[in-house]
């Protein structure tokens, strides 16, 4: 009876949360939805946190670089699943 979270902008390098252990904690908490990583974490970072949610099998749609310009904003968007029906 909650509500559907259809899409997730995570960073990685918030001030009281580590990016990596959300992904995880996402995982563990059986998360369907569309995840997108909106950083400006080191390459290496992003692509290691890509790919643990891919191996998680976690949806991860994108990764951005900070800041997100509104073209890149609405490319993703236009890219995403629709959420469904009646959702």
């Amino acid at each position: 009876g909650g509500i559907e979270i259809d899409l997730i902008l995570l960073d990685l390098l918030m001030p009281d949360r580590d990016g990596i252990e959300t992904i995880g904690d996402l995982n563990e908490a059986g998360y369907s939805g569309q995840i997108c990583i909106v950083t400006n974490a080191p390459e290496s970072l992003t692509n290691a946190a890509k790919a643990l949610g891919d191996q998680l099998g976690l949806n991860i749609v994108d990764t951005l670089r900070k800041p997100a310009t509104i073209e890149k904003l609405r490319d993703l968007f236009g890219r995403l699943d629709a959420p469904a029906e009646g959702a």
